[in-house]
């Protein structure tokens, strides 16, 4: 997947092999201001990368809906399964 689409804003998704451009031991980075996503590819842990994969759209999802650091754990809750939704409806491909 290439780019997915985040509540109505698409996002560019880019997978490597190794390591993230920067040098960072991260599994992945969400970039929130220039809408992209980046991830480390794991072939022999595919729930490890679906973990990740997940983390970081949460991380685009929280700042779509311009939510701030001090909300509830109920808000955050219902974001974040309410973009999921949306996301999932809006990029059928995304799941497999």
């Amino acid at each position: 997947m290439k780019y997915v689409t985040i509540m109505g804003t698409e996002w560019s998704v880019f997978w490597y092999e190794k390591e993230l451009p920067d040098g960072s031991d991260n599994w992945g980075y969400c970039h929130k201001d220039k809408q992209y996503i980046e991830i480390v590819s794991n072939p022999n842990d595919r729930t490890q990368e679906l973990d990740t994969f997940l983390h970081e759209i949460f991380h685009a999802i929280w700042h779509e809906y311009k939510r701030g650091e001090f909300e509830s754990e109920e808000d955050a809750v219902a974001c974040l399964s309410s973009g999921l939704s949306k996301i999932i409806r809006d990029n059928p491909d995304v799941l497999k």
